[in-house]
């Protein structure tokens, strides 16, 4: 299972001399992803009793999860509609005498996930492989889980298929070094099967 990560969060302020703020452990300029569970903290509000947010063009769970560091955060899973382009998310709080204060909006792009990249090249009729997925060295995540579930080899007629992340040689040992395949990757993230992706690699030794 890899967990592909990014150096920082980002913190985006509703007001500009707002006590509360929304953390996005998933974004790039105030992006968010379609096909994900968007993780968003409200942080900052110390007098405030409770808080709330409402999203424009998608919803939001509360929830909670631990970081890479298993460490405890809460907030809300905020999941995109389908189309949408841009989604409005609006912060609310409730002091500690019941008033509602509101700490306006902020708007998010929306972009597709990104898709995984196969690293591999190459696989070997005497060792096998590896499967490697790769998110790339400047994705915006933090803590998307991705796990090969399985993985299918097609060489001409020939087709064969495999489960987990490792390809024994046996399954290649008659096509001949220098041909081409191609690898079929099945593949979950945060435990939900995204559709599979391909590339093509060549036989060594």
């Amino acid at each position: 299972m890899k967990n592909i990560m990014c150096a920082a969060f980002l913190s985006f302020n509703l007001l500009a001399n707002a006590q509360c703020n929304l953390k996005l452990s998933c974004g790039e300029f105030a992006v968010l992803f379609t096909g994900y569970q968007n993780k968003v903290e409200v942080e900052g509000c110390k007098d405030m009793k409770s808080t709330s947010i409402n999203v424009s063009g998608g919803t939001a769970t509360k929830s909670s999860w631990k970081d890479k560091n298993g460490i405890d955060h809460s907030g809300y899973y905020v999941t995109v509609d389908s189309g949408v382009k841009s989604v409005s998310i609006t912060l609310t709080a409730k002091d500690k005498n019941g008033r509602s204060v509101s700490y306006g909006s902020q708007m998010f792009k929306v972009k597709p996930f990104l898709l995984p990249k196969i690293t591999n090249t190459t696989i070997s009729k005497t060792k096998g492989m590896t499967i490697d997925l790769s998110l790339g060295e400047y994705n915006p995540c933090i803590g998307a889980e991705i796990s090969v579930s399985g993985s299918g080899i097609t060489y001409n007629e020939y087709e064969v298929r495999n489960t987990g992340n490792t390809i024994d040689p046996s399954v290649i040992s008659e096509i001949r070094t220098g041909k081409k395949v191609v690898i079929e990757v099945f593949y979950t993230r945060d435990g939900v099967q995204q559709n599979p992706i391909t590339a093509i690699l060549t036989v060594v030794e």
